[in-house]
């Protein structure tokens, strides 16, 4: 089966509301807000969104393929205005304690969070791979089959797997966050630059379909 048939939604950020869910299941084509449109993606066209740091959010609905799941994959183009700052990329947030958040912090830092119960935090800094300014694709991959926590919960940057330190254990399998709507930035610290290329998977995506997805979508394939 290709790894295609397990993506669940795909945003291509094109439009400041109702941005399109091109979704091969379909589902919630989502709202935007105080989101700016059109400028220059990472295929050269003019479809991505500018998020500003503050308010700029995208209500993605209930996104039933984190709720109480063993794997999903996070994957998308990012271009940050200024590295480790607090900006909120992702989340799907019901309390501490029950929670999937993607999102940067000082140090500079990048963290992402698969809480069922206990808080746990996978992070690394992020700006030894990473450059203000410039597009990277980050993704993001969970599963919950793995034997320990670098099995359970890994990311890639531009393709390439970067080391993780992990705070507690990765749990087998992600809250049950139903009825929880998935935000793409925040109504507070947002994220802050331009995001493109938008995609979550219902399943954990290897190294190869990894950097075949950052090709696709670089070259507008996808």
């Amino acid at each position: 089966m290709p790894y295609t048939d397990s993506l669940a939604h795909y945003y291509d950020l094109s439009t400041p509301v109702a941005l399109p869910d091109l979704g091969v299941v379909g589902g919630n084509p989502g709202t935007g807000a105080n989101i700016a449109s059109n400028p220059v993606g990472i295929h050269g066209n003019s479809r991505c969104a500018e998020f500003n740091g503050n308010n700029s959010n995208y209500n993605l609905g209930d996104v039933a393929e984190l709720n109480a799941v063993t794997a999903f994959t996070i994957a998308f183009w990012m271009r940050q205005d200024v590295l480790a700052s607090f900006d909120r990329i992702f989340w799907k947030y019901d309390d501490v304690n029950n929670n999937i958040f993607i999102f940067t912090l000082a140090g500079p830092i990048m963290r992402c969070q698969v809480v069922d119960g206990i808080p746990v935090t996978a992070s690394f800094d992020y700006s030894t791979v990473v450059s203000a300014g410039q597009w990277h694709h980050v993704a993001w991959v969970f599963d919950g089959s793995g034997v320990g926590n670098a099995d359970r919960l890994m990311c890639y940057v531009d393709a390439t797997p970067v080391a993780l330190g992990y705070v507690g254990t990765i749990p087998a399998t992600t809250a049950n966050l139903l009825g929880i709507d998935a935000i793409i930035g925040d109504i507070s610290n947002s994220f802050d630059g331009l995001l493109d290329a938008f995609a979550i998977f219902s399943a954990p995506l290897t190294n190869l379909q990894v950097t075949d997805h950052m090709l696709a979508t670089r070259q507008e394939r996808l």
